[in-house]
């Protein structure tokens, strides 16, 4: 017998994003659950003893969708190899995707700041571009034992201008630099530590940064054409690439 397969997401989760697409793209069907706006939704996740999204479940065994290896698992299915940037490539990577979102929230004039995104109005444009930012500060904290918050804090009001947003980017860039200049050792990027959806290593947390900070700058691009800015940077396929990133831009 076929046990049902459920993707358990909210509007607004780049990892809900991209789990419902690798779900999609092995052609199994599947129910898709909104869990904060289809009746009974959170309470079928609760079922599970979660309350967390991405979640993924077959019958009545389920894995966090951020492990897209585990989804494959469950599912049944081989996951498709990936080749995998090194450290130092992601670090780059970073880093560009940073320098052009600081030079594009420069672009924007204060009175758009204020800005909803249209697919998640809780977050206006302030808060995207910080965080955009605020990512790698939280994955380089919880190195420190602080805890693993996927970045979700709200914008401080320090940061009220475009101009105080990109120099806090250019802060989070130095402060990046300074910490990847000390990662020499070979095994610390498979340390692992615990985070919301199980251990992960270090290398795992600092790619899913990296193509974070990338799905969110790519929304930013496209909230700034919706607005009618002009903006001085661009991200391009060559930034993206090998990044495990949603097709889609919003969901």
């Amino acid at each position: 017998m076929n046990e049902p397969i459920r993707v358990f997401h909210q509007p607004g989760c780049s990892s809900c994003l991209r789990t419902k697409e690798y779900v999609a793209s092995t052609g199994l069907p599947f129910e898709s659950i909104d869990v904060l706006n289809d009746p009974g939704g959170m309470d079928k996740l609760r079922a599970f003893g979660v309350r967390r999204v991405p979640v993924v479940s077959r019958g009545e065994r389920w894995v966090f969708g951020e492990n897209l290896a585990k989804v494959a698992e469950l599912l049944g299915i081989e996951s498709a190899p990936r080749r995998q940037l090194t450290p130092q490539q992601l670090r780059d990577k970073l880093d560009r995707i940073l320098r052009v979102a600081q030079r594009d929230i420069q672009a924007v004039p204060d009175a758009q700041l204020a800005a909803l995104n249209p697919h998640r109005e809780s977050r206006d444009l302030r808060n995207l571009a910080f965080h955009i930012f605020d990512i790698p500060v939280d994955f380089m904290e919880a190195l420190d034992g602080e805890e693993y918050t996927q970045g979700v804090r709200t914008a401080p009001a320090s940061l009220a201008s475009p101009a105080d947003l990109a120099r806090f980017g250019e802060s989070v860039r130095e402060r990046m630099h300074r910490w990847f200049a000390v990662q020499s050792e070979t095994g610390a990027w498979q340390r692992t530590i615990p985070t919301l959806w199980g251990e992960q290593s270090v290398y795992q947390l600092f790619e899913r940064a990296t193509w974070h900070s990338a799905q969110h700058t790519r929304q930013l691009e496209d909230m700034l054409d919706m607005l009618g800015t002009l903006r001085p940077d661009k991200l391009t396929a060559d930034d993206l690439d090998n990044l495990p990133l949603p097709q889609r831009v919003w969901e």
